[in-house]
């Protein structure tokens, strides 16, 4: 059982509530069989456990009301999630810090940590929080783009990749019109950094619309209790 789920469980637990419906969108719940697993160890603690990926709920959130759209998320992490008229679901990325999650907050602090001294890079291994911790190191060549040429190659090569990620999520799907984007994520909280991606978008092939998101994360939760959308009751 994943670590995050703890407090959950606690929580619960301590304030004596069991609620009828639990939804929750977690990480590493891709599969059905991840979900169903996930979902059993938090039956004792709801009457009906809703289990689906935080990617999907952060895109029914942020698209579900157009029915189609890419979502491109750049955060400690960094994925492309999209979805056609069609029924089509596809996922580029959020294959986590060892296999990928490039241009997330964690590669571009990874890539500043290569051009800092040894023993910054010796003592952030052995912290228990190192991807958080390295993850923050974004901050530092976020803030110098503008001046400092490393930082600034690390930073258009962070865009390169999430750009990479969303046209690739694109041409798996159908979309026969301008293709709804929405860039969620601590990075796009960054104006320049939002800005410059959206500068790559403008140079694409396609046609994208920018859209607003719709809804918090957990208002979809919420909603996804009046109609199926890809997770399952247990």
């Amino acid at each position: 059982m994943s670590r995050s789920i703890l407090p959950l469980k606690r929580f619960l637990r301590q304030k004596r509530i069991k609620p009828d419906v639990l939804v929750l969108g977690s990480t590493g719940v891709w599969e059905p069989k991840e979900r169903a697993a996930l979902a059993r160890s938090l039956k004792p603690l709801a009457r009906c456990v809703h289990v689906v990926s935080d990617m999907e709920l952060a895109w029914v959130g942020a698209l579900g009301k157009l029915g189609e759209g890419i979502l491109v998320t750049a955060s400690t992490g960094s994925f492309a999630y999209g979805r056609d008229r069609c029924g089509h679901i596809v996922r580029v990325g959020g294959l986590g810090p060892l296999l990928g999650d490039e241009g997330s907050a964690f590669w571009i602090g990874r890539e500043w940590l290569k051009t800092q001294p040894e023993g910054v890079a010796l003592r952030m291994t052995h912290r228990v929080d190192t991807v958080r911790a390295v993850a923050t190191l974004a901050r530092k060549p976020l803030a110098l783009s503008s001046s400092n040429p490393t930082a600034r190659r690390i930073v258009q090569r962070a865009i390169t990749h999430l750009l990479h990620q969303t046209e690739s999520a694109a041409r798996r799907l159908h979309f026969t019109k301008e293709i709804p984007i929405v860039c969620h994520g601590g990075l796009f909280r960054d104006g320049r950094f939002h800005s410059a991606f959206e500068a790559a978008l403008s140079h694409s092939r396609r046609r994208w619309r920018r859209v607003t998101p719709a809804e918090p994360a957990e208002v979809a939760a919420a909603k996804l209790l009046l109609g199926p959308s890809g997770g399952k009751h247990f």
